[in-house]
């Protein structure tokens, strides 16, 4: 009687680590809890923009959609946008910095509601991570802008 020799190449090896990878990473994310919708918290989050020309700034409305250009992840809808004098700054013949506003350009105070997951030092939508501080190019409607988390607040649980 003949024994069978079961054969196992290189590939057969690639394929099996492969499967194990693929069941590790899905049972990662679905224990994690990091694909559940119950993890969403509604979140108010604020955008400054220091210097926009005003023809893009008198575009943006309440209702418009919010996306970080960057990382093409949609944030949310704006809820408020507030226009005042551009913040930008010249050095004087003194050679000190001094506030001045151009007449063809606004600051701009986006609000935006989006729907984020809490983490240690922020919000995170999609695969993206917001603090304080962070810096982006938006996309409000029909801009594009640049500016920085200006606020978060979470409104709901």
């Amino acid at each position: 009687m003949e024994k069978k020799r079961l054969k196992f190449n290189p590939v057969d090896a690639v394929i099996v680590l492969v499967i194990a990878i693929a069941i590790g990473v899905v049972g990662i994310k679905f224990f994690s809890g990091e694909g559940s919708a119950e993890a969403m918290v509604q979140y108010r989050i604020s955008f400054f923009c220091e210097d926009v020309p005003t023809y893009a700034a008198e575009l943006i409305k309440e209702g418009d959609s919010v996306t970080d250009d960057d990382k093409k992840e949609e944030l949310g809808v704006v809820e408020r946008v507030s226009l005042g004098p551009s913040k930008t700054y010249a050095t004087t013949a003194d050679g000190e910095m001094k506030l001045a506003p151009k007449e063809d350009a606004n600051s701009v105070e986006v609000v935006a509601l989006v729907q984020a997951k809490e983490f240690q030092h922020g919000i995170a939508v999609g695969s993206a991570r917001y603090g304080v501080g962070h810096s982006l190019t938006l996309r409000v409607g029909k801009t594009k802008i640049f500016g920085r988390v200006s606020g978060l607040e979470k409104i709901s649980e």
